[in-house]
């Protein structure tokens, strides 16, 4: 077996239909626009500002979100440079959803169910203010590029 052919072994198919499902309208509403990442993962824009909302390929068959938003095109910058933060960071230490990444889940209910969690309990608590203050993003992002 190619190597690619084991990778795609790791996919989430049905990440993006879910996700878009449970957060599709509450982007949108917001303005944001959304595309399909290379894994299946959603991509959401506005202007110059996104939030991927995503998995661990690599943490299958019990996959961990991963969410993270940032000013830009993409996690990137032409350089190198990081361009966004994981949510966890921006999430006080001390709150329960700043391990977001052990919501696991392995079906589509159980994705459904961290999605719900995840709009209610960090995109509209933690990265909702951060996206309606550019400023105080890209003071995190710096914070967080400095610390790596």
């Amino acid at each position: 077996m190619n190597s690619n052919r084991e990778w795609e072994q790791l996919l989430c198919n049905y990440f993006d239909v879910v996700g878009l499902t449970i957060l599709g309208s509450y982007f949108a509403d917001q303005g944001f626009s959304w595309q399909r990442t290379k894994i299946n993962g959603i991509f959401f824009r506005k202007s110059d500002l996104f939030v991927e909302i995503s998995y661990i390929p690599e943490t299958y068959p019990n996959y961990s979100p991963s969410i993270i938003i940032g000013i830009g095109t993409d996690k990137y910058d032409d350089l190198g440079n990081i361009t966004g933060v994981p949510a966890w960071s921006i999430i006080p230490e001390t709150e329960e959803a700043r391990k977001y990444s052990f919501w696991k889940f392995s079906n589509e209910d159980e994705l459904v169910d961290k999605l719900e969690r995840i709009k209610s309990e960090i995109l509209e608590k933690y990265a909702k203010p951060f996206l309606e203050d550019r400023s105080e993003l890209a003071i995190a992002i710096k914070n967080f590029s400095s610390s790596e």
